[in-house]
């Protein structure tokens, strides 16, 4: 026959299966790249939350900053994350773990001008074709095999976020 647990377990049962729902809800991604909002005033990191995803450094997310980026752009950040963090660095200041070893070393893609001066498709084609295909960086890996058409999306939308809305509602992602 069926037996039932007792009200203690039953209770210690109820309460692991919510905080295993609550810590699931507060696993949203990795993030310690800067993102800005509004005025291009950085926001604030001290609401974090533990990432499900923890790199070397133990990465943690703002949680502020995870509620302004769009699911598109969670995933490109996931995807740069894996992919090009070890060169571009958690700030995505070109400071990775490999930046020592390069030679061109890997462009600060948290500058304003930078972003500016670069075109969405410019950074699609780099991340797709590689820097010797784009003419830039022969260091740059091609991602055109790796990733799909939709991540390489993704990951450029990201990108844009980094340095911040340019002009009063405009963001570096609607060029």
């Amino acid at each position: 026959m069926f037996q039932t647990k007792a009200p203690a377990q039953r209770r210690l049962a109820l309460l692991l299966s919510l905080l295993g729902l609550w810590v699931g809800a507060a696993v949203v991604g990795d993030l310690r790249c800067r993102s800005a909002v509004g005025d291009g005033v950085a926001v604030a990191e001290s609401t974090t939350v533990a990432t499900g995803n923890a790199t070397a450094g133990g990465a943690q997310a703002p949680l502020d900053t995870l509620l302004l980026l769009t699911y598109a752009e969670r995933r490109g950040m996931r995807l740069f994350r894996h992919y090009c963090s070890v060169c571009h660095g958690e700030q995505c200041q070109g400071d990775g773990f490999n930046a020592c070893n390069l030679d061109p070393k890997p462009v600060d893609l948290t500058d304003a001008k930078y972003q500016d001066a670069i075109s969405s498709e410019t950074l699609k084609g780099v991340v797709t074709h590689g820097g010797r295909g784009m003419n830039r960086s022969i260091l740059t890996p091609v991602y055109g095999k790796t990733l799909s058409s939709d991540q390489i999306t993704d990951v450029v939308a990201y990108l844009r976020t980094l340095a911040g809305p340019r002009n009063a509602g405009e963001s570096p992602a609607s060029r």
